[in-house]
């Protein structure tokens, strides 16, 4: 999916513009998973020894990897939603999805990361 890789590759050059662009970040690592979830290779310019996904999301913290989440359950996105509840630390198969949502989206759809930030640790 070279339209994955070119995703990150303008998300990495928004956040170098603007560090504040937390919506990049996001989509950087939807990409990512995306990527590894349907079974293509990494970019090149990572280089061999590249982290994968998960390590990312982690680093990233909580509220990017509940985006991640929100993104690919919005989309309907299992691969992507599966790997990124994964790499939150919990197993899909004893966790409701809905656990997830409700954790993490306020009625009116923002992002509500303190309680995500809960069921991640």
């Amino acid at each position: 999916m070279a339209y994955n890789g070119l995703a990150m590759r303008s998300c990495e050059n928004a956040v170098r513009l603007d560090p504040t662009r937390s919506g990049a970040i996001s989509l950087w690592l939807s990409s990512f998973f995306r990527l590894e979830a349907e079974g293509f290779e990494q970019p090149v310019y990572f280089g061999e020894r590249h982290a994968k996904a998960g390590t990312y999301a982690l680093t990233a913290g909580p509220e990017f990897l509940h985006r991640v989440v929100v993104r690919a359950l919005r989309n309907r996105n299992r691969p992507v939603a599966m790997a990124a509840i994964i790499a939150a630390g919990l197993d899909p198969a004893t966790t409701p999805v809905q656990t997830i949502i409700d954790a993490g989206i306020r009625l009116d759809n923002s992002i509500h990361c303190d309680a995500f930030e809960r069921i991640a640790v």
